[in-house]
């Protein structure tokens, strides 16, 4: 058998019977008292002579106090009974044996590694303990062979100590790398072992770092991009439109700041008046633009700078003509005076008179607007004037088409302001004789004919 070449794997036996009387039981030989208890009692050996203790063995101990040392005739004359053989059979120490707890610490204290290598062949199998066994449980120590299949999965080592085969693994091999502590025998870097590389890492720390590695870049790369998002949609926009601001208040600053400029001339202070008018006019901004004009005006009032602020007004009148302010009737008042081309139409618009119609058959609502009525039912017409300039007001006139196609022409007798109401009421004469359908009630200004506004409502039997 080979020996074990692994100080890895340990097999608790007692050093000083293994030393010495360890024998191949595949030869038939086997040791004197393997396999025995402590507490278990020797055959005796009266009857041989040669086999008694000498001086110097120490393997059996004999105490002086021991009745059988003692001069007995039975020793002598040989046994006086004869006493039943001892089972010798070796067994496994088991826990409820009375010499467990003092085996147990004392192969504890002693280690011994095993002494042969456990193998397979087909049904049988060799223990570390030597014994070739069939079976699941070894016969001689007891051990299990699906533990010792765990135990040693290492292939066997050839007595050279070199693997044994052709070096190379097969599909059922099982390798195994053991990390060896530094400085212990067979370490890479110890005495006896292979040399270690000058800058060889272990695989572990290699594959860590790359890790790290990678993860770092991927963050870095990350952080960039949100850098540069950050960068394009907001700090890019927002400094722009500080540059902007800060431009157009610097232009601003030294244009309102011309009159204290110790400039000689000014014309050039003029200039410069028109020249910051025209540039805020372009951009919308009229009535800061009419300041710098009525600045230049103050200079040098001529046609040209008259006909700048005019613009600039009318621009003004034009971007607020929806919803009207002031500043919006007093510059279209002035551009009315003067004839300015367009402020006519705006103006009409503006101040137009507008009406709202609402048909029932109630007298005193303004607001319910009916579509159907009984042809025997008074029909009521409430109007409310609205519009027109500040101050003025208007006269009206209205038509009736009734259902069978006669119109009728009326003048209403009062002058209305914005916010005016009036009422105007029509009924058949005799209904049971009277064509059903659409009754259609139109208001105009008397002084323009213009059609002011109409409603409807349908006469039913």
């Amino acid at each position: 058998m080979s020996e074990i070449r692994n100080d890895n794997t340990e097999y608790i036996k007692d050093t000083k019977e293994v030393t010495n009387n360890t024998i191949d039981t595949r030869f038939g030989k086997k040791p004197a008292d393997q396999g025995m208890l402590p507490d278990q009692e020797k055959p005796d050996d009266t009857a041989k002579p040669d086999d008694q203790d000498k001086p110097g063995d120490e393997s059996t101990p004999k105490d002086k106090n021991d009745p059988a040392d003692k001069n007995d005739p039975a020793d002598k004359n040989g046994p006086a009974d004869k006493k039943d053989p001892v089972d010798l059979t070796p067994r496994p120490v088991k826990p409820e044996d009375e010499s467990y707890r003092e085996l147990m610490m004392r192969f504890t204290a002693h280690p011994v590694k095993p002494k042969y290598w456990f193998e397979e062949f087909g049904d049988h199998w060799t223990c570390s303990c030597g014994q070739i066994n069939k079976g699941e449980t070894c016969a001689n120590c007891g051990l299990e062979r699906s533990l010792l299949r765990k135990l040693f999965i290492l292939h066997k080592p050839s007595p050279d100590g070199a693997p044994a085969g052709d070096g190379t693994a097969g599909d059922n091999d099982l390798t195994v790398t053991l990390q060896m502590p530094p400085g212990q025998a067979g370490a890479p870097g110890a005495p006896g072992g292979p040399a270690r590389p000058e800058h060889a890492e272990p695989e572990v720390e290699m594959k860590t770092a790359s890790s790290l590695v990678v993860g770092v870049i991927i963050v870095f790369f990350l952080m960039l991009l949100g850098a540069g998002a950050f960068l394009y949609f907001v700090v890019l926009p927002e400094m722009h439109e500080q540059d902007v601001a800060k431009r157009d208040s610097v232009r601003i600053s030294l244009t309102e700041n011309l009159p204290l400029a110790t400039s000689p001339l000014p014309r050039a202070q003029y200039k410069s008046y028109v020249a910051a008018g025209d540039m805020l006019c372009e951009e919308g901004k009229y009535q800061k633009s009419l300041t710098y004009y009525n600045k230049a005006a103050d200079l040098k009032d001529d046609e040209s700078i008259r006909q700048k602020i005019l613009d600039a007004k009318f621009g003004y009148v034009k971007a607020h003509q929806e919803e009207g302010d002031d500043y919006f009737e007093t510059y279209l008042n002035e551009l009315i005076d003067v004839h300015y081309n367009g402020a006519q139409a705006i103006y009409d618009q503006y101040y137009a008179w507008h009406v709202t119609i609402v048909a029932n058959n109630l007298e005193d609502d303004f607001s319910t607007d009916m579509k159907n009525v009984n042809r025997s039912d008074t029909i009521y017409f409430h109007t409310t004037v609205t519009g027109g300039a500040p101050g003025a007001s208007v006269k009206l006139y209205y038509q009736i088409l009734w259902p069978d196609g006669t119109a009728e022409r009326k003048d209403v007798d009062s002058t209305f302001h914005t916010g005016s109401h009036f009422t105007s009421r029509f009924q058949y004469a005799m209904p049971l004789f009277s064509k059903a359908g659409k009754l259609t009630f139109e208001l105009y200004d008397k002084d323009s004919h213009d059609l002011l506004g109409s409603d409807s409502i349908q006469l039913k039997k």
